[in-house]
């Protein structure tokens, strides 16, 4: 969907179960952190895991994300 200019929206895929829990997804975001954050106008990053991807949502949290609202895309 559409973000404001400053904004920067950011979806990674880790891959398949045995992948996952190994510091690749905090490795990824810390550099798109980097690459996004390397733009003096970007206010802040936007990420949109599933509500029911309760995994997801933890590591975000750990990694300073925090929730402002649930969207509905019907």
């Amino acid at each position: 969907g559409e973000i404001r200019p400053n904004l920067r929206a950011v979806d990674i895929w880790i891959g398949e179960p045995h992948d996952r829990g190994r510091g690749y997804g905090a490795a990824m975001m810390h550099l798109a952190h980097a690459r996004c954050f390397a733009d003096p106008t970007v206010e802040a990053i936007v990420i949109d895991p599933l509500v029911t991807n309760t995994r997801a949502i933890s590591f975000y949290e750990r990694l300073g994300y925090r929730r402002l609202h649930v969207r509905d895309f019907g």
